[in-house]
């Protein structure tokens, strides 16, 4: 066992069973803290409260026992479900010289990624000026070499054993082997001007999913110079039969042709012509983007792209004048005049195919045919290929590339976003991180989850050229770089100080695309992307930094690019982030919530660490979700002492339409000046009052592809179509569409869900047909299409916007004449899942997974080389993002506008994750939840419907069917008199349940509070505040009542399902009343209200245990010595959304043993120590009035506390 001992810096201990290092250095000699030697005034002994506790109090004590708070302090012996608590010295928890907030930070360096994992994107790039690639010859070949050196990383330090050099237009691939030395040799088809990717790679992944992939050098084939204005231009087209096509020529002027060659008869009948994208504006702005999976033009009031999965459409196109029936190869077109009503501004021509049909009319409305994939690794196909050289109409400015800062890394003070867009491209270029809104960009110089150090690049990517949503496939770029003059960049950083200096003057670039998932520095990237962002490198060292000022920096970027086809681009932007040690910051409201008019956004904000953060909050409301109505309200304050801002200047809204909302915290270290700093922007939808739109989520048609029977089911087991399996972790054994589930199809119901399953975020409507038709002629209800037929789901209609002459909204942004689209956002408590606009199904590959990193945000496992399940001995087979017993809400709005016209509509639900398959020892596997993936109404029947899904949760042996977390004041919170409680909170079912609060004060007086939640579970604040002023412990009881229409079944329970804490709803078969507040068996929860923050600090040690698969988190205890005089202490420790454990206890000290195993046994299964985050509170009255001390257990990270 090892003991990581901290006050607010850390000591490593060795303990009498073994392990660790202790002191200030390598040279420090060992310490042996005292073990099970202390006592207390208990006559009977006292035990642990967890099978291998980090302590014990008395050496004749059962570790096995359960826990026990020890007698003495006049209060009842608690359950046997609680944490050891014992009035006892805590010297055997050394104390260590009280400093800033930033020595708790703790350098675990079990957690550190190695010097060859510590490499950005950028210095694993293949080396271009060390890859030499040849002519074609003969039989059309081209040799790519690699020098010694050449691709600078591969195993041992990286999982990549070799390298694939593949030609982008023509797909083919040559994954040879990578040397030790770094050099390799490949051979492939290619012609010249072909664009070439050389990456390393896992040699299991080079074909399909080239999952283990690194960055990827931008090359090109080189050949003879085109004439002066005539282009070269490559691609394959087709299905399963695959060919090859170049095309060579002008499009524009009198002597404008082009000619054609197809490599080989694929069977198709193909017909040509000429999409053009107006990429900038007549001031060379940027308009839009082809590639609109994820980032893309800001289309929505509150600023966001709109993802979508329809790729079709162009502003415009050109036909071919002398088209023949069939294109053949070696013929010669005549392109058409360029529209006469092109707008001015600069415009990408690109040649794609489509098909004659039965009427022998060309249709192009099949992307795919343009983008088939190759036989290597695959490609997302969303950019495809094809382009010319742009043309511009009425104007000689020179395009503005959009481009972005650190887009591989994540802000862990803004819930994991990625990338920083140029202050002068905000409102018009927009990222999606897929994780949360864009919020501004705080780069912390240390990982929150190990203490190591983070350097971070400052050069730019390039969104807009290429990008892919999935961490899996590759993207196309959008162009490729001049060989001889690529163009450069220079780039100048101002500092804090004021000080400027310049970090590249006129530098040379290469273009690469970046890697994903396991690649990702400083952290593993999302799996669902964003990915492989098209990115520039300089390879100079100074634009490698660790940060040695906090504040906000500025670089601004100037350069030029020319790309292979002569464009020419200017790069030029401003760029502010702010560097930080990261706040996490618990709202109010959740993030993503849908509102009715009338609702209160409540303002309260909880700081973690807790520290008196000067704290904003803006609103910005479009009425109508119309950009010129906007309705604007801010917040602003400091945080009391401990963390805790409340106001009460609520926004209530009014009127219908959608909201953004920007919370920013911060806070200087008076002691060190640290700045800390948090952020959180979300955005959703206010509800149309009686709305006639209803909305939904998608159909499950993968399970009725599964069963064979085309019945799309509201309910259902996986498991009853697939016994063997049914979900994502054991996919080699899963009957096809079987693992299928995505969010419910009803707003209120819940999904049981193994976290390896994939889950699709997207919001369907059913609606009035006459109000549909006038809104949004452009809806049809969806067809779900099978090997034999489709069927037709009226009460599912996808959303789609529509613009003039048949063009996407993304192609004709000023000329959308009904706009359909929906907000999606998934959270946990304080960690973001998802967040999106989409269209359709929403981007190509916009689900999330379970097992996904969510960008490693404060709180979360993140690595697998020390999370192991087997280590702390719980089960299954992942270490990241979503942990069993972990709940989600899934909110979506749908917004339809037309003109004057506007609906808004309100669609959640929620999620459990429950346990997944796991691989045994006879090499099949073991289904370690008895349902699998299901989905029910709430409730287990007594609402209706399917009822055999079980509960939600069960927590202490108790079953959980309702509940309600509570977002202003939260179990734990400390106030000081003056300050506002509050009481909102979100109901687990998304439902609209009854409310009633009731708060005891310290000297007994009771306050009550009724309320309803709105049609998504959400409890305002409306009434249920007032100004504390009483010192002492306030204890809040909630109850929640279940006495409406639940929507998917359209019954309401009868009796009333009530959860109170006492009331046993024995006619549906509970053995125990339901508590409303999750941890709490009897709906009850503390917070404090004192005179002044404490001085003695909370000591926390961390000890590490040994498992079969490695070392391990055993448990934390926590330690606090009383003031003099004192003798009894109240505490409340939870974790976000969880109240594990709160008491009262007599002595001269507290102590608090949690243990692993002793959560797991409570049905904590969601807690992993040493990842997540703790709040312990600690209060007591002294002869000077109350006082308190708080301490933020980060992960191994003993925050604040002293």
């Amino acid at each position: 066992m090892r003991w990581l001992t901290t006050t607010v810096t850390v000591t490593i201990l060795a303990a009498s069973c073994g392990g660790g290092a202790g002191g200030d250095g390598p040279e420090a000699t060992p310490t042996a803290p005292s073990v099970a030697q202390a006592t207390t005034e208990a006559p009977a002994p006292v035990a642990t409260g967890e099978p291998e506790a980090p302590t014990t109090t008395d050496t004749t004590a059962d570790p096995d026992a359960p826990p026990a708070t020890s007698p003495g302090s006049g209060d009842q012996a608690p359950s046997q479900q609680e944490p050891v608590v014992v009035e006892e010295p805590v010297s055997d928890i050394p104390p260590v010289q009280r400093s800033g907030l930033a020595a708790g930070i703790v350098p675990f360096d079990d957690l550190f990624l190695t010097p060859g994992e510590q490499i950005n994107d950028r210095d694993a790039v293949p080396l271009a000026d060390l890859i030499s690639v040849s002519t074609p010859d003969g039989s059309g070949e081209v040799t790519v070499v690699g020098a010694a050196g050449a691709v600078p990383l591969g195993q041992p330090e990286r999982p990549w054993d070799a390298v694939a050099v593949i030609a982008v237009e023509w797909g083919s691939q040559d994954c040879v082997d990578r040397q030790r030395d770094g050099s390799f040799s490949a051979r492939l088809e290619a012609p010249a001007g072909s664009t070439i990717y050389v990456l390393p790679i896992g040699s299991m992944h080079c074909e399909g999913q080239g999952i283990q992939t690194g960055p990827a050098a931008v090359l090109q084939v080189p050949g003879p110079s085109r004439p002066q204005g005539t282009f070269l231009t490559l691609g394959r087209v087709g299905f399963e039969e695959v060919a090859r096509w170049s095309a060579a020529g002008t499009i524009t002027g009198p002597g404008r042709s082009v000619e054609f060659t197809l490599d080989d008869d694929s069977g198709l009948c193909l017909v040509p012509r000429v999409d053009l994208y107006r990429l900038f504006d007549d001031e060379g702005r940027y308009v839009t983007q082809v590639n609109v999976n994820v980032h893309g033009p800001a289309l929505t009031p509150t600023g966001l792209p709109i993802e979508s999965d329809d790729i079709s459409g162009s502003y415009d196109s050109l036909i071919f004048s002398d088209v023949p029936g069939c294109l053949s190869s070696g013929q010669t077109l005549i392109p058409a005049d360029l529209p006469t009503s092109l707008e001015a501004g600069w415009y990408l021509p690109r040649i794609v195919f489509g098909q004659r049909g039965p009427d022998g009319q060309p249709r192009f409305d099949d992307t795919g045919l343009n983008t088939p994939q190759s036989g290597g690794v695959d490609f997302e196909a969303n950019t495809g290929f094809g382009y010319l050289p742009m043309f511009a109409i009425g104007t000689d400015a020179t395009p503005r590339l959009p481009a972005t800062l650190i887009n591989e890394a994540p802000s862990w003070g803004s819930a994991g976003i990625r990338g920083v867009v140029a202050n002068e491209d905000v409102g018009r270029f927009a990222l999606g991180s897929r994780r949360s809104a864009e919020a501004p960009f705080i780069a912390s110089p240390t990982d929150p989850l190990s203490g190591q150090d983070v350097h971070y690049t400052l050069e730019p990517y390039l969104p807009t050229v290429g990008y892919t949503g999935f961490a899996a496939p590759l993207p196309e770029p959008l162009f490729t770089l001049d060989p001889t003059d690529p163009g450069g960049v220079s780039i100048d950083l101002t500092t804090p100080d004021g000080e400027t200096t310049n970090l590249a003057s006129g530098a040379t670039v290469d273009m690469f695309v970046a890697a994903a998932w396991y690649a990702g520095y400083p952290v593993m990237l999302p799996f669902s992307g964003p990915s492989h962002t098209v990115g520039l490198t300089t390879g100079l060292d100074s634009l490698d930094m660790e940060f040695d000022q906090f504040g906000r920096h500025t670089v601004h970027l100037d350069g030029t690019l020319r790309s292979a086809r002569g464009d020419d681009f200017i790069l030029e932007g401003t760029y502010d982030f702010w560097v930080a040690e990261p706040l996490d910051l618990s709202l109010g409201t959740f993030e993503g919530t849908p509102l009715e008019v009338g609702d209160e956004w409540n303002p309260v904000v909880t700081v973690e660490p807790g520290v008196p953060a000067d704290v904003t909050i803006e609103v910005a409301h479009y009425v109508d979700g119309d950009p010129d109505k906007l309705e604007s309200h801010v917040v602003s304050g400091t945080a009391n002492r401990f963390g805790y801002f409340a106001s009460d200047q609520v926004w209530t809204p009014d009127a219908h339409g959608e909201y953004i909302v920007k919370v920013t915290a911060s806070y200087v270290d008076p002691v060190d000046g640290t700045l800390w700093m948090g952020a959180r922007t979300s955005a959703s939808i206010v509800a149309t009052p009686d709305t006639p739109i209803i909305t939904h989520a998608e159909r499950n048609s993968d399970l009725a592809r599964g069963a064979g029977d085309m019945t799309l089911r509201t309910w259902f087991f996986n498991r009853t179509v697939d016994p063997a399996c049914g979900e994502a972790a054991c996919d080699e054994i899963v009957a096809p569409g079987s693992r299928g589930i995505g969010y419910p199809f009803f707003s209120g119901d819940v999904v049981w869900v193994a976290d390896m399953t994939p889950l699709t975020p997207a919001v369907t409507i059913d609606g009035p047909t006459d109000l549909l038709a006038d809104m949004a002629p452009q809806l049809q209800p969806t067809n779900y299409c099978f090997e034999h037929d489709c069927v037709e789901s009226e009460d599912s209609i996808r959303l789609y916007s529509a613009a003039t002459q048949g063009a996407r909204p993304h192609h004709r942004p000023d000329e959308v004449s009904s706009w359909a689209y929906w907000y999606s956002t998934s959270m946990r408590p304080e960690v973001s899942v998802f967040t999106a606009v989409g269209e359709g199904r929403g981007g190509i590959h916009n689900t999330w997974y379970g097992h996904d990193t969510y960008a490693c945000q404060i709180g979360l496992t993140c690595r697998d080389f020390y999370f192991r399940p087997g280590a702390g001995g719980r089960g299954g087979s992942d270490t990241k993002g979503d942990e069993e017993g972990d709940v989600k809400l899934l909110f979506g709005g749908a917004v339809i506008k037309k003109g004057d016209q506007a609906h808004f509509a309100p669609y959640a639900s929620m999620a459990v994750i429950v346990p997944e398959a796991e691989r045994n020892n006879s090499g099949g596997f073991t289904l370690r939840d008895d349902k699998g993936n299901r989905i029910c109404p709430p409730y287990q029947g007594a609402a209706g419907g399917l009822g055999t899904c079980g509960p939600l949760l069960t927590h202490r042996g108790r079953e959980v069917d309702l509940f309600i977390t509570p977002t202003g004041t939260r179990p734990g919170s400390v106030l000081e008199p003056g300050d506002r409680f509050v009481y909102s909170g979100q109901a687990w079912p998304t439902l609209d349940v009854a409310v009633d609060v009731a708060v005891t004060t310290p000297s007994g007086d009771t306050r009550e509070f009724s309320n309803r939640a709105n049609v998504v579970g959400y409890v305002d604040p409306t009434g249920m505040s007032f100004v504390v002023e009483e010192p002492g412990v306030y204890e809040v009881h909630v109850a929640a009542t279940q006495d409406r229409v639940v929507p998917s079944t359209g019954l309401a329970p009868d009796p009333a399902i009530v959860a109170d804490g006492r009331t046993t709803m024995d006619v549906y078969g509970y053995e125990n009343p339901l508590s409303a507040v999750l941890g709490s068996d009897d709906s009850t929860y503390r917070f404090y209200v004192v005179d002044s923050h404490a001085v003695p600090s909370i000591r926390s040690r961390t000890s590490l245990g040994e498992g079969p698969e490695g070392s391990f988190v055993e448990g934390i205890t926590f330690g606090y010595e009383l003031p003099d005089g004192v003798d009894t202490a109240h505490y409340s420790l939870a974790t976000p959304g969880l109240l594990v454990h709160q008491d009262t206890v007599s002595g001269d000290s507290v102590r608090i043993a949690l243990g692993q195993q002793y959560l797991y046994d409570l049905g904590f299964t969601e807690i992993i120590l040493g990842a997540d985050t703790l709040q312990l509170s600690i209060a007591y009255e002294t002869a000077d009035g109350w006082e308190a001390q708080i301490l933020n257990q980060r992960g191994f990270s003993p925050l604040g506390g002293g």
